[in-house]
C-alpha cells in the first residue's frame, strides 16, 4: 500500500471520529475524492456509515486489513458484537432443546430408585429367604410354625403359619451381657440412615404373606422381593417392592404408607387395599386400587388413584382406566385373605385368629363353643373378626379383646 494511500485512511478515519482537520487535510480528502471514482460528497464521510465501511474495505487500495490497523473501531466493533450476539443465540437455544430433550428422556425412563435388593437372589423353587440387619439370611419356609427367628430392637419375626410370618412390636427387651446391638446404619441392609430387613420369595412359591407390627398386610407374589424399615412406618422411610404384592394398609393419617418401585415411581397412601406390578426390567407399572386413595408419584406427574380404577404407567405416561375384572385380578393370592373354617372346633378356630395375630387366649372357663363354618376375611385389625365370631357363637361362647389377649367367658362380659 502507498504512502499517500495510507495516509488518505489516516484522514478518513479522523473525520469519521469527528476531529477537526487543517485546511490543506480538507483539500487533500477533497482531492482524493474527485480522483477516487466515488460519487460522493465529502459529507457522507460522517452521515453514511455505510459508504464510509465500503470505502474503507475498496479493493482498489484501502483493504479492510489496513484499515484494522488504523483503528477504525465502530464498524469492526459493530460486526463482532453480531456475531457473539449470533452465537450466544444458537448456544442458548442449543441448551434449550438439550434440556428438553432430557426430561422427555427421564419421563420415558425414569431413574431406577436406589433399592436396597442388589446382590441377593431369587431362589428357584419355592423357598423364602429373609435377611436381617446383619445381613445373615433365613429360610422362612424351612421354620416350624410359632417359631421366633430375629429379633431387631423391640421387635421380633415370627412364623405364623405355613404361608407366613409377622414382623411384631414387643415391650421393651434387656438385651443380654455380651449381645450386640443389631441395628446399625452401617449395616448391608442400610439406606438412607435407616436399616432395612429383606423378603425374598423363590419363583416356584405360589405367595407369601407378611404382616407388619401396624397390622398392615402384605402378600408377596413368586419371585418378588420387599425391603421394609426396621421400624416399620414409626420410621417414615419408604418401602420397596420389586415384583407384585397386595396390599392392605391400615389407616393412619400421620404416618403416610410410602411405597418406592424400581422404575422410580413412589406410591403414597393412608389407609388401602390396592395391588401392585413392578418387576424390575419391566416396561410399564401397574397399581390397581380397591378401596382406599392412592398418590402415585414420579419424575413429572402425580396421579390420584380412586376405588375401582387401575393406572398403568408406560415410557413416563400414567393411563387410568376401569378394573375390568378385580376377582381375576386379586385370583393370585387365592384364599389367602380369608380363615376358612368348615366345621371346625370352636376353640382350634380361635386358636389359629390368635395364633395369625400374635395374641394370646384367656379361658378360664374352658369354654366349649359350638363349631365354625364361615369364611372371615384377614382383617389387620382383629377387633372386628373377635366381634364376628362373638356374633355367632352367641350364647355358647363370649369373647371381647383387651390388648393382646382374647377372652372368652359363658357369660356375657
Amino acid at each position: 500500500m502507498s504512502s499517500n494511500n495510507h495516509h488518505i485512511i489516516q484522514l478518513l478515519v479522523k473525520r469519521q471520529r469527528g476531529e477537526a482537520l487543517t485546511e490543506e487535510e480538507m483539500d487533500q480528502l477533497v482531492k482524493w475524492l474527485e480522483t477516487s471514482g466515488f460519487d460522493r460528497p465529502l459529507t457522507h464521510l460522517s452521515t453514511d456509515e455505510q459508504w464510509m465501511a465500503e470505502v474503507l474495505a475498496d479493493p482498489r487500495g484501502i483493504s479492510e486489513d489496513q484499515v484494522s490497523l488504523n483503528a477504525y473501531v465502530p464498524e469492526r466493533w459493530g460486526r463482532r458484537w453480531l456475531r457473539s450476539g449470533v452465537a450466544a443465540v444458537f448456544l442458548i437455544l442449543f441448551a434449550c432443546g438439550a434440556w428438553l430433550f432430557w426430561r422427555g428422556w427421564e419421563r420415558m425412563h425414569p431413574p431406577a430408585a436406589d433399592a436396597p435388593h442388589t446382590g441377593r437372589d431369587i431362589p428357584d423353587d419355592a423357598g423364602v429367604v429373609f435377611i436381617g440387619s446383619d445381613d445373615r439370611a433365613t429360610r422362612v419356609d424351612t421354620l416350624s410354625v410359632e417359631t421366633t427367628f430375629d429379633r431387631e430392637g423391640d421387635y421380633r419375626l415370627r412364623k405364623i403359619d405355613s404361608n407366613g410370618m409377622a414382623y411384631e412390636k414387643q415391650g421393651i427387651r434387656a438385651r443380654p451381657a455380651g449381645e450386640k446391638q443389631r441395628i446399625s446404619a452401617q449395616s448391608p441392609g442400610a439406606a438412607g440412615g435407616r436399616t432395612l430387613l429383606r423378603l425374598v420369595i423363590g419363583r416356584r412359591r405360589r405367595q407369601f404373606h407378611l404382616r407388619l407390627p401396624d397390622g398392615t398386610n402384605v402378600w408377596l407374589a413368586a419371585g418378588s422381593r420387599f425391603s421394609f424399615p426396621s421400624e416399620g412406618r414409626e420410621a417414615t422411610a419408604p418401602f420397596f417392592l420389586e415384583g407384585e404384592a397386595f396390599f392392605d394398609v391400615v389407616h393412619d393419617p400421620g404416618k403416610p404408607f410410602h411405597l418406592q418401585t424400581p422404575r422410580g415411581e413412589d406410591i403414597q397412601v393412608l389407609g388401602t387395599v390396592f395391588n401392585v406390578e413392578a418387576f424390575k426390567g419391566s416396561q410399564e407399572t401397574r397399581v390397581s386400587l380397591f378401596s382406599g386413595l392412592v398418590k402415585l408419584m414420579a419424575v413429572d406427574y402425580d396421579t390420584v388413584v380412586r376405588p375401582g380404577q387401575q393406572v398403568m404407567i408406560r415410557e413416563g405416561q400414567p393411563v387410568l382406566r376401569a378394573i375390568a375384572d378385580s376377582a381375576g385380578m386379586m385370583s393370585w393370592i387365592g384364599q389367602e385373605l380369608f380363615f376358612h373354617f368348615r366345621n371346625t372346633d370352636f376353640n382350634a378356630a380361635i386358636s389359629q385368629v390368635a395364633s395369625w395375630y400374635g395374641y394370646t387366649l384367656s379361658n378360664p372357663d374352658n369354654v366349649k363353643g359350638t363349631p365354625l363354618t364361615c369364611d372371615l376375611r384377614r382383617d389387620p385389625s382383629p377387633a372386628g373378626l373377635v366381634r364376628q365370631i362373638g356374633y355367632m357363637e352367641s350364647g355358647y361362647a363370649y369373647l371381647r379383646l383387651q390388648g393382646h389377649v382374647i377372652q372368652i367367658s359363658k357369660h356375657p362380659f
